[in-house]
């Protein structure tokens, strides 16, 4: 039975075999944006961050915010229920539409 430094030691070495055939030669330009000293380089990290919007709230309140604005507008609202068809020189209109048309005249 191995011991878990045992483990470590031969995990590690399977590793750096594994390992051995890349190499990574951009230490400076990998340390200049992780870590920016000047502010040019703080002002590039600070717009270089991701955003990550939440779905679930955001459609929660959008769905609120469009059902309260629609049901205000249809209780506020000038909305005539009873609505009449009536033919005028072989056209059909509502009776409201068309006296508002006579009455523009």
């Amino acid at each position: 039975m191995m011991n878990n430094s045992e483990e470590q030691i031969r995990v590690n070495d399977q590793l750096k075999k594994e390992l051995s055939s890349y190499s990574f030669t951009h230490h400076e330009e990998v340390i200049k944006h992780t870590h920016p000293k000047t502010f040019q380089g703080k002002l590039l990290c600070f717009w270089n961050k991701e955003i990550t919007i939440p779905l679930v709230p955001i459609s929660a309140v959008l769905f609120f915010v469009i059902t309260v604005g629609t049901v205000f507008s249809t209780l506020n609202g000038d909305m005539e229920i009873n609505r009449q068809i009536v033919e005028s020189g072989g056209s059909f209109y509502w009776n409201d539409l068309l006296e508002k048309g006579r009455d523009g005249q």
